[in-house]
Order: C-alpha cells, then sequence, then structure tokens
C-alpha cells in the first residue's frame, strides 16, 4: 500500500510542503499515526507514517491517485481526518519555527537541497551548522602605563635690560652745601649759572625750586674724563618762517627780574621767616664783624637761647616784630621757611608776640616788663631739669623751655588759670612753680586743662579763650603755643584773629605780627650755620624805616656778606603796615608782594 511522503522543499530561499508518492513498507508493529525517524547519509531526513489522505503525487496531473492508496484510505477514513489535523499542526509549527531561524541565518547558511535515491523521494536538508568559534591566542599583557615625560618647555625670554632713567640721580657724593648761586640756594633757573665751589661740577636735579621747572641743582667732584662723543647727525632744516616774517623771540630775563621771581616764590610757596631790627643794633655791628661763614650768629633778643622770628607769609598782613610797640626797624634780613629749614630750627609759634623774653625758662630776660624785680635774666633751674637727660623727649623739651614756648613769668605768678593755683614769687624764683615745667600747647592731648591750652583745636576755640574776653589786656603773655608741625592750623588761627582785629580797628593794636622761636646754643644742630645758607636777602621797610639812616646800613651790610657768604646778597624794598595799624591789608585773598600797595622792589643786586 502506498503512503503520502510530506516534504518541506526550499524553493527561491522560500520553504513549502509538498506531498510525494512514496511505496509504504511492511509495518513493524501496525499501530496508525506513530511517526519513525530514519537517518539519511551526509544528513538527516525526517519521515512521518501516517494513515494515507489522497493527495496529488509530484509530477502527476491532478486528480490521478493510485488505487491503492484510495482503497486503503476508505478503509480507515476516521483515523487519516484526525492524522490530517495533527500533520497540519505540527507542519504549521515547523514552518514557523524554519522562517524564523531563515530569516536570522539568512546570511549565513547554504540553501536547502533535495535529494532522492531508487524510487523514493528523499528530501535532504542541509544541516545548520554554526561553525566553532575562533580559537585566538591570548593577547600578552599591556605593559604598564608609564606617563610620557613631558615636552621640554621653551626657554623663558630673556628680560629685556632696564632703560636708564632719563635724569639718573646724583652720585652719592654730591654736595649741595658747595653751591655757589644766588643765595646758595642750589636754583639756577634759565639764564642763570648753575655754579659751584672749588671746582666741583653743577648737577642739574630736574627738580623745581622756587617755582622755576627743573632749575634745582647740586654740587659733584669733577667727573673723570670721558671718550668724546661720536659725532652728532646734522640737525633736519629748520621750518622756514610765514610769509609775514617770525616773531621776534622773547626777550631774555635780566638778572634784577630773576631775583625778585626767585624771592617772591619763596614767599608764595612757604613763606619768608624774617628777623627786623633798628639799623643802630648791635647785632648789625656783630653782623659786620664776621669773617667768614662760620662767624654768622643769630640775635638772641627773647632770652639766654633764643631767637624770635616774624613769618611773612601770603595770609598774614604784612606787619613786622614790634608793630604794636612803635618801634622804628626798618632793617630786616629774611630767610627761606622751607620745610627743612622750619623743621630743623623752629621750636614753637604764637599768632602775636608773646613776650617770650619773659617766659624762656620762666625767667625775666626784659626786666622791664617783669613785675617781680628779685627774678633773674636766666635760668632758675626749669631748664636745666628738662636738660638733665640727653636726647629724646627731655632734651626736646630742654629746647622748648629754653625758645620760650613755656608760660610766661606774668601768667605763672597772676593768672588764675582754672584748676591751677599760681606760684608765688619764691616759688618761681626757687624752681619750684609747676607752671613753668611744661610748654604751654595749643593742641596737645597731653596738655589738656594746662595753662588754657591742649585742646584748642579751631580758630574760633582760640579766640574765645584769648581774644573774645572781658579783659584783654596781656593777650600775648596769656596765649598758648603752636608746634611746628602745626603750621597751618596757626597760619588759620592767626589770619582769624587779625581779621577780628581789623574789623574792630578802635581796639588798642597789641600785638599785631605773629611770632617763631628758635633755640640757639648747644646742641641746636647747627642752626646758624643752616640760616646763613637760606638767607634770601636783605629788607628795607618803608613804613617803619628811614631811607638816610637804613640804606646807607644795608648797603654796607650787603657788601660784607656778599664777600664773606660768597655770592652777591640782594636789597629788596617793601612797603609793610604802618605802626599799630592793619591798613593794606585784604583778607579776602592773598598778598601779592610786587602789587600795590607792598611795591616789591630791588634796591640793588
Amino acid at each position: 500500500m502506498d503512503d503520502t511522503q510530506l516534504t518541506l522543499v526550499a524553493v527561491g530561499g522560500v520553504s513549502r510542503l509538498q506531498h510525494t508518492a512514496v511505496s509504504r513498507p511492511q509495518r513493524a508493529t501496525g499501530t496508525p499515526g506513530r511517526e519513525k525517524r530514519q537517518g539519511a547519509a551526509g544528513g538527516r531526513s525526517f519521515q512521518r507514517m501516517s494513515d494515507e489522505v489522497p493527495m496529488e503525487s509530484a509530477g502527476e496531473e491532478p486528480g490521478q491517485i493510485d488505487s491503492p492508496a484510495r482503497d486503503e484510505s476508505k478503509s480507515t477514513p476516521a483515523v487519516g481526518q484526525r492524522d490530517i489535523l495533527s500533520l497540519v499542526a505540527a507542519s504549521a509549527l515547523i514552518v514557523a519555527l524554519v522562517l524564523i531561524g531563515a530569516l536570522v541565518l539568512r546570511q549565513r547558511q547554504p540553501p536547502l537541497s533535495v535529494a532522492a535515491s531508487g524510487d523514493r523521494a528523499q528530501t535532504v536538508y542541509a544541516e545548520l551548522v554554526v561553525p566553532p568559534p575562533l580559537s585566538l591566542p591570548p593577547l600578552p599583557a599591556p605593559p604598564p602605563l608609564v606617563p610620557a615625560p613631558p615636552p621640554p618647555s621653551p626657554p623663558s625670554p630673556r628680560p629685556p635690560p632696564p632703560s636708564p632713567s632719563p635724569h639718573p640721580p646724583p652720585p652719592p657724593q654730591c654736595n649741595e652745601s658747595q653751591c655757589t648761586s644766588a643765595g646758595n640756594d642750589c636754583c639756577a633757573p634759565a639764564g642763570d649759572t648753575a655754579t659751584c665751589r672749588r671746582g666741583w661740577t653743577a648737577v642739574r636735579t630736574t627738580q623745581s625750586c622756587f617755582g622755576f621747572r627743573g632749575a634745582s641743582y647740586t654740587c659733584c667732584p669733577p667727573p673723570p674724563p670721558s671718550p668724546p662723543p661720536p659725532p652728532s647727525p646734522p640737525l633736519p632744516p629748520q621750518s622756514p618762517c610765514p610769509p609775514h616774517g617770525c616773531p621776534p623771540p622773547p626777550p631774555p630775563m635780566s638778572a634784577a627780574e630773576r631775583t625778585l621771581v626767585r624771592f617772591e616764590a619763596s614767599f608764595l610757596s612757604h613763606g619768608l621767616l624774617t628777623h627786623s631790627m633798628n639799623s643802630g643794633d648791635h647785632w648789625v655791628q656783630s653782623l659786620l664783624g664776621m669773617s667768614g661763614p662760620q662767624d654768622f650768629r643769630l640775635q638772641r633778643d627773647c632770652g639766654e637761647h633764643c631767637s624770635a622770628f616774624t613769618l611773612l607769609h601770603p595770609k598774614l598782613p604784612l606787619s613786622i616784630f614790634a608793630n604794636g610797640m612803635g618801634y622804628n626797624n626798618g632793617v630786616g634780613l629774611a630767610f627761606h621757611a622751607n620745610e627743612e629749614v622750619w623743621s630743623s630750627v623752629v621750636q614753637c609759634m604764637s599768632v602775636v608776640d608773646s613776650n617770650s623774653a619773659n617766659r624762656a625758662c620762666c625767667a625775666c630776660y626784659e626786666r622791664q616788663f617783669c613785675p617781680m624785680p628779685s627774678l633773674g635774666q636766666h635760668d632758675s633751674g626749669y631748664c636745666a631739669a628738662a636738660c638733665s637727660s640727653s636726647g629724646g623727649e627731655a632734651d626736646a623739651r630742654c629746647k622748648q623751655l629754653a625758645a620760650g614756648c613755656g608760660v610766661n613769668t606774668i601768667s605763672a605768678r597772676f593768672d588764675r588759670f582754672p584748676g591751677q593755683v599760681a606760684c608765688t614769687e619764691q616759688e618761681i624764683r626757687g624752681g619750684h612753680c609747676r607752671l613753668c615745667e611744661r610748654p604751654q600747647w595749643c593742641i596737645d592731648p597731653g596738655s589738656a586743662g594746662f595753662a588754657n591750652g591742649g585742646h584748642i583745636d579751631t580758630p574760633e576755640q582760640w579766640l574765645d579763650t584769648f581774644y573774645r574776653v572781658r579783659d584783654k589786656r596781656w593777650i600775648g603773655s596769656k596765649q598758648c603755643k603752636y608746634k611746628p608741625d602745626q603750621r597751618e592750623a596757626w597760619i588759620e588761627t592767626a589770619h582769624e584773629y587779625n581779621r577780628q582785629r581789623q574789623a574792630h580797628a578802635d581796639q588798642k593794636p597789641e600785638g599785631l605780627e605773629n611770632e617763631v622761636n628758635l633755640y640757639v646754643g648747644p646742641g641746636d644742630g647747627g642752626v646758624e650755620a643752616l640760616l646763613a645758607r637760606s638767607l634770601a636777602g636783605l629788607l628795607f621797610f618803608r613804613s617803619t624805616g628811614q631811607e638816610g639812616r637804613d640804606l646807607p646800613v644795608l648797603r654796607q651790610l650787603r657788601s660784607h656778606l656778599s664777600r664773606v657768604l660768597g655770592w652777591q646778597v640782594p636789597i629788596f624794598a617793601v612797603t609793610n603796615e604802618p605802626r599799630g595799624r592793619l591798613r593794606h591789608w585784604d583778607h579776602s585773598r592773598p598778598l601779592n608782594l610786587r602789587a600795590p600797595p607792598y611795591h616789591l622792589q630791588l634796591v640793588e643786586t
């Protein structure tokens, strides 16, 4: 009896079922529906034995079915239908699995092939063989990572050499004391020659002096000879003048004009320290007896070691010493009051004349103004006690007391300072008066409350303490003193005081000029030598002097000082405030020496 072989055929890469008629072998067991698998050479075939269902053979016309097969199927129809349903379900599952596998392995698998043996068609499926994974030799272990050395950094660029300063400082061996310019002030503006002593060489410092830009210089030893410089390139041709011609150059400043400008510039920048006197004063004779700069001496007119000056300043009236006392002082010496001079020689300042002669060391140097006849003219021990220690604060206090910065003897005896008891004459004379042991400072926290001082910080406070009082007598002897570094506060207070005095001209003109005190004596640091180098000129005061009496003395003094000091000392004439009044001063603007009514004039140079 023939059977039908169901074969899965791959055509064009697509699988489909195909029925093939085969001869049915002898049953071994006769059990319908049993499956038998049989191995085939070179592969594997799948064969299923089941009850026959009429199907068309491969290669036959439709409808031609072998009779034995038809007869067999008719004898067992029920079993055949059940087998067909099982076969269809199994075939559908197989088709689905094969399609999925074919899609996955399509690119790597060979197509399925069909083979036949004898009269029995057999379908041979290509064995799906997955090649074993390649066995590669193990890679050697990588060497340990070692950081590569950094690339060598490029050499840093060498900094350019410093460019030379256009104005190198003068060598350290230079000395300004060798200057021989007018006034020995190391200032030589355009048209003036910078000169030095003993063959020293003048070297410009490019600094300004007295308002002249770049006119300062110093004196240095002659430098060693240098090789000649290379020849300079030819100068470019000058531009031609306009058609109407070049303007004439300004006329050069005359020597007299330069002297006036320098004197005025010193007055405007720092002020001028002046010491005025009568032409018959013995100090004039001492100056005429000088044989060299080392013989220059200051007049000690306010104590054994005290010399008093007045500051001429643009903010203050042009009042000189003893203006309110009726002195006929027509002769004066003027000194530059720059920072070097001020910080080196000044010990204290007062708004008006303070009768320092009876302040210095609490003595009665001017006995005509002292109410204690038994008190001597010299130190009773106060300055000696302050100077018992060398250097430091004690040395400074010694100079301050000796220069008249302390309490006036009259005030120590008769004034009733708040919280302090006046001293008796015996206490003052015996060196036991506490009011005589320290300076009477206006602004000093350590002196708060001492002799009406310590806390007077403003001009208004000074006026309320010493001027706006019922008894305006002896303002000078009662007032406090300012320290050298309080210069601006002192000038502002003096300006306000003189403005008040000018507004009340009917009052007694006591003390119109300010006072600056210097210490002259042992350990003064060369005050007289410094002022000799800082001399700006001689002064004739028109309002209080007499030409016929004073100008001949000034010319004689000028000739002698020029020869001794080594430079031409000029004489100036100026109109000062008249005795006992403030006639010319305008407090609303700076004082102009060369304008009316002062008319600064160069008499001789």
